[in-house]
């Protein structure tokens, strides 16, 4: 009896958090993905993440957030927070902070479309410096990853993933071209982005979640460009 119950609860906290990313729970407009672990990309000591994720939990319950804790694995283990009815700014605020390089924001209105009002949510992927200028990723839907090792996030044992740079989910821009690809074709801020990203993946010390996420966007942009 009590196994049931402990496992009722569980489902029904899962449960929560996916109708709330469908966008099914009414009181519920928008989300942020937060974390305070290994600022700008580069991996902490376990001390350091659990202390950092400490002070923005203070600061989530200072703020009078509500929050799920959450887990995932981004080529490493990572601890985050679910934090439901949160503004852009406020997610981009607490990211800028605690020194993240990007945080995930989910928003009900950026699914309006021709005046009408739809269910579910539009997820970006947004950095929280200027050194790429506006760069953010974005998608309609996140997939069930129970069955991956890496790259997910786990809520209640359940594993996901919002899929930002898969091509089987996003309509790229990607064009056929009958040349190479050169800086001759691509504006100078344009190259210097992508250049950026490019030094970032040759960087040593960066975890894999910094990594995924530049190596998506290095991706994206090249397509964009041809």
């Amino acid at each position: 009896m009590k196994n049931t119950l402990k496992q009722l609860l569980i489902e029904s906290g899962y449960a929560r958090v996916i109708n709330i990313m469908r966008g099914l729970v009414p009181t519920v407009n928008t989300i942020a993905f937060l974390t305070a672990e290994n600022p700008k990309g580069v991996p902490a000591d376990s001390a350091f993440n659990k202390k950092a994720n400490s002070e923005l939990e203070k600061r989530l319950r200072s703020m009078n957030l509500g929050f799920n804790k959450v887990k995932g694995q981004y080529g490493g283990p990572e601890n985050s927070f679910f934090i439901p009815n949160i503004t852009k700014e406020e997610a981009l605020e607490l990211g800028k902070a605690f020194d993240q390089e990007s945080i995930i924001f989910g928003d009900k209105a950026a699914q309006s479309k021709d005046g009408k009002s739809y269910d579910g949510m539009t997820f970006s992927l947004i950095y929280t410096d200027n050194r790429f200028g506006k760069v953010e990723a974005q998608q309609d839907v996140f997939v069930n990853m129970n069955n991956a090792e890496d790259y997910f996030t786990k809520v209640k044992g359940r594993k996901f993933q919002i899929p930002f740079f898969d091509d089987d989910y996003i309509s790229a821009k990607f064009k056929p071209s009958s040349g190479v690809l050169t800086k001759e074709t691509l504006s100078q801020s344009r190259v210097a982005v992508i250049q950026s990203h490019a030094d970032y993946l040759l960087e040593t010390n960066r975890t894999g979640k910094s990594k995924w996420i530049n190596r998506g966007h290095l991706l994206k942009l090249l397509k964009e460009s041809v």
